[in-house]
């Protein structure tokens, strides 16, 4: 057996390169493109994809307004329960049209949420709502 002539090597040498091409095409492509959220916070945003990430640190648009300026919460602020209820309370004694009640409208849409996430998770097509290339 001879030794392998410099031709046949330089002929397979466009055909390795598409291959390295191709290789590393496809593992850029795996970093910038998830199907699901990743556990450690990269790419929750596209265009900075390394913030909140495990680690990094966090930005704060506005000052801190803890009472001690680290840690204990701000006595002279009000509440965030009395401001819910300043913006979201409506008057007493209204009836409710459909007969349910806020938490209970909470509870159910919570529900379907848990629901649709899990049936992507898990590939339940019972209902034939996934597509062939899902």
């Amino acid at each position: 057996m001879g030794e392998p002539s410099l031709r046949g090597a330089l002929s397979r040498l466009p055909l390795f390169l598409c291959y390295l091409l191709w290789t590393s095409n496809l593992v850029y492509a795996l970093e910038k493109v998830h199907e699901y959220q990743r556990y450690d916070g990269w790419f929750n945003n596209l265009a900075n994809p390394q913030w909140g990430t495990v680690g990094s640190r966090l930005h704060r648009e506005a000052p801190s307004r803890y009472e001690d300026g680290v840690y204990m919460i701000n006595s002279h602020l009000p509440s965030a329960r009395i401001i819910s209820d300043l913006l979201f309370r409506g008057p007493s004694g209204i009836p409710n049209k459909r007969n349910i009640t806020t938490m209970l409208a909470f509870f159910m849409s919570e529900g379907g949420r848990k629901e649709a996430t899990l049936t992507a998770i898990e590939g339940d097509n019972s209902y034939g709502l996934l597509s062939a290339s899902n």
